[in-house]
């Protein structure tokens, strides 16, 4: 056999010493082995110790010019990869069983241990290997040699590892920068000229936001790109793919870079979203200006640097409004040290800001006053006036700025010496603002103020996100309880036809014409939809529909019916058939569906249903209704 010779480059690390050699042993998992490698992600050698090296044969520059693939063969480079990617994501240790190839060209078999582990700043895989014995010569030989050539079939590959090989090889061959970003926008995976034309290094970069402050992404203008424009972001809110986006990177000197970006999303086999893939390329080279104006994120200082990118990634996985705001205020306060931060919203019935979520030593402040975005005293202040122009307010001096005069004896007390007030624009309308105090005068300037305009930007783009997802859940659910009333009123256009929201007091969702003519006048004009039953409900009218609503609610099946004796405003008793059906939409969202129709001559003032048929009560549910067995209601 030829002995194993090195064909890569040699990476050039920091020699170990021995306190770097205990680290290493201290981050290995309790398992009876003495041989130790350092690999990265993509298997390249990063250390062995000396027992390894004296077993194997190799000196440790051999070792360091190859790979792992090189001396354990079965392990192919796709392989490793997907078994890298498992184990980055468990966190934990892997046990499997491997075969060396020594320098003499002989094979060990070796129980070998697999951890991902931090060391020395960066993220590699420790292999603690124990040998247990070794391979017969002709055992070592190929298949193929020892049955004389014969070729021998292999196992196919599953569709699974068909696709992740050729993945890797499309990053691999594409001469642009390629991205791939989970729906969250956390980058999952690059390619090399990733690391040549951003200067991302994969191991670093997989696992962190596409938009963390990191990357000093910019716009044209050398200002730090705001998350509504980064492009990637941008998809994954819209949905839709861009192309030719134009931005910039900052770069050592201060000057730019431009960059082109093309993005697309991508969606599972459900049409969900699950992420997007983008190419960067060079835009011309250099945008040949320097930043100037606001500090670069470098300049600030490192506490508030750092909330700034918590926040972002704490905006990316936010599931409510709520959780957004309470993250940007902690994060805030801790960080920076400010004595008050808080959020305010609007609403229009009476032109008040209410704070919604803050936090800081300073918070009793917010009970003493009261802040207004109109044009009286209280709502000419910074707030106010932020939420009225949509542009950031600052005040120095809370003691010597006349627009808070209203505030300035309140705020002596609590110690807040000067503010900075940031509109929230959601959907391109002011919904709200940030307001951050400090304890000393003129404490807003340049890179501070910078940064935190940024993070309010961040805190609006999440807000945003997260609206626009409801609003696409509200839009679902409309259209499917739509369809069920539909269908209902197609079954039998002259049944009384209500959904109902699931719990009490039950809120009328969607109703028919003959539905509003049983409850006579005013609401036959005006209609009850998002009305209480309770709302027009009377004691002379259907109450029993109420009864019948929560009866349905609590039973355990999906449909309710029976007859009743209802009696019309005019004060005409009649009987009346009527079934309940319980509706669940696509997000599991829950109705009742109520449907009558009258058991004999209809009554006076109400619906003509004589030509209704005899069994129209018993007729099929809605295909969207799911029914399980009937239950006579008592």
């Amino acid at each position: 056999m030829v002995s194993k010779t090195p064909t890569t480059k040699p990476v050039r690390v920091r020699p170990m010493d021995d306190g770097d050699e205990r680290a290493l042993r201290g981050l290995a998992p309790a398992y009876p082995g003495d041989e130790f490698l350092l690999l990265t992600d993509t298997g390249r050698i990063i250390h062995a110790n000396e027992t390894f090296l004296s077993r194997s044969g190799y000196t440790l520059t051999d070792v360091l010019a190859m790979t792992l693939p090189q001396i354990e063969p079965a392990n192919t480079r796709a392989a490793w990869l997907k078994f890298v990617s498992t184990i980055k994501g468990t966190q934990n240790t892997e046990l499997r069983e491997v075969v060396h190839v020594l320098r003499d060209g002989s094979r060990v078999r070796k129980d070998a241990a697999f951890t991902p582990v931090h060391f020395q700043g960066k993220n590699y895989i420790l292999c603690v290997c124990n040998v247990l014995e070794a391979i017969a010569p002709d055992d070592a030989l190929p298949a193929a040699e020892r049955d004389g050539g014969e070729e021998i079939v292999e196992t196919p590959l599953s569709a699974e590892d068909r696709a992740d090989i050729r993945d890797s090889a499309v990053l691999a061959t594409v001469t642009e920068a390629v991205i791939v970003v989970n729906a969250r926008g956390v980058i999952t995976d690059t390619n090399s000229p990733a690391d040549r034309i951003l200067g991302l290094n994969r191991s670093n970069a997989i696992g962190r936001s596409c938009a963390d402050p990191k990357w000093r992404l910019v716009d044209l203008h050398g200002d730090v790109l705001r998350l509504q424009d980064h492009p990637v972001m941008a998809v994954l809110v819209g949905e839709e793919a861009i192309a030719d986006a134009r931005i910039a990177m900052l770069l050592p000197d201060g000057s730019t870079r431009g960059l082109l970006v093309n993005a697309t999303p991508m969606f599972d086999d459900s049409r969900t979203l699950c992420g997007a893939v983008a190419s960067i390329r060079l835009a011309g080279g250099d945008t040949g200006h320097a930043r100037t104006g606001a500090a670069a994120p470098a300049d600030m200082t490192s506490d508030l640097l750092t909330a700034h990118r918590e926040i972002t990634w704490e905006v990316l996985h936010a599931d409510s409004v709520d959780e957004i705001e309470r993250k940007v205020t902690d994060l805030l306060v801790r960080t920076g040290e400010y004595p008050l931060v808080w959020f305010g919203r609007l609403k229009d019935s009476d032109r008040r800001v209410h704070p919604s979520t803050w936090a800081g030593a300073a918070a009793e402040y917010l009970l003493k006053i009261k802040v207004r975005y109109d044009d009286s005293e209280h709502g000419s202040g910074p707030v106010g006036e932020a939420i009225k122009t949509g542009v950031t307010q600052v005040v120095d001096s809370t003691q010597d700025d006349e627009r808070f005069a209203p505030w300035r004896q309140q705020s002596e007390r609590a110690g807040l010496l000067s503010l900075a007030a940031f509109p929230l624009a959601v959907d391109g309308e002011v919904g709200g603002a940030l307001t951050v105090y400090g304890r000393r005068k003129n404490q807003f300037r340049e890179g501070e103020l910078s940064l935190l305009q940024e993070i309010a930007e961040i805190a609006a783009f999440g807000i945003t996100v997260l609206a626009s997802r409801a609003e696409r859940r509200r839009m679902r659910t409309d259209r499917a309880v739509e369809r069920v009333v539909l269908d209902a009123m197609l079954e039998n256009p002259q049944a009384a036809v209500a959904l109902f929201t699931a719990r009490a007091p039950f809120r009328t969702v969607l109703c028919s014409a003959p539905y509003l003519a049983l409850l006579g006048q005013p609401f036959r004009e005006k209609g009850v939809r998002g009305l209480f039953l309770t709302d027009y409900l009377h004691a002379h009218a259907h109450t029993a529909i109420g009864d019948r609503l929560a009866e349905a609610r609590e039973s355990e099946d999906a449909l309710w019916s029976g007859r009743d004796t209802f009696r019309a405003p005019t004060g005409e008793e009649a009987d009346w058939r009527w079934s309940i059906h319980l509706v669940k939409s696509g997000d599991d969202t829950e109705h009742l569906l109520y449907t009558a129709v009258p058991a004999e001559p209809t009554l006076s003032g109400a619906v003509d249903a004589a030509s209704a048929k005899p069994d129209a009560a018993s007729a099929k549910p809605s295909p969207a209704v799911k029914k399980p067995r009937a239950k006579r209601a008592q």
